[in-house]
């Protein structure tokens, strides 16, 4: 009689933890939360491509799999991409209420001048990019 007792505790107890096992497998892990959508990153992002989209976000420091998911359009990033682009959108942007296209260049450093054309992602003198704005300085 103990054995039988045993016996059904024994399969019960492995019932139990089969039955665990498969609710925990088919538990999916919950996503980090998805950035919104920043309309001026989205106009940004899609006017540049694939490589100066690289370029702005990496510079020249990147993985194969980071080129990749960069060259994306904005409605097809993935939610790493898509938090650096809104960053980097957000950086270049600044205050927002810029008069003019000149008037927003000169607000930006050469590091970001380059972000916004996608030569790049450093500070560099010698870019073509980090000149005034034909017309603003006189």
């Amino acid at each position: 009689m103990k054995q039988l007792y045993r016996t059904g505790f024994l399969i019960s107890t492995v019932a139990l933890l089969a039955l665990i096992g498969c609710e925990e497998a088919t538990m999916s892990k919950p996503e980090a939360p998805r950035p919104s959508d920043l309309a001026h990153a989205m106009r940004w992002w899609n006017a540049l491509h694939g490589e100066q989209r690289v370029a702005a976000l990496y510079g020249t420091e990147v993985t194969n799999a980071q080129a990749g998911a960069a060259k994306r359009e904005y409605g097809a990033l993935d939610t790493e991409t898509k938090s650096k682009v809104n960053a980097a959108a957000r950086e270049i942007w600044g205050a927002g209420g810029h008069g003019s296209v000149g008037e927003w260049w000169q607000t930006l450093d050469c590091r970001r001048r380059r972000i916004a054309v996608g030569d790049g992602n450093t500070d560099d003198p010698a870019s073509r990019y980090c000149a005034d704005y034909p017309g603003t300085v006189s």
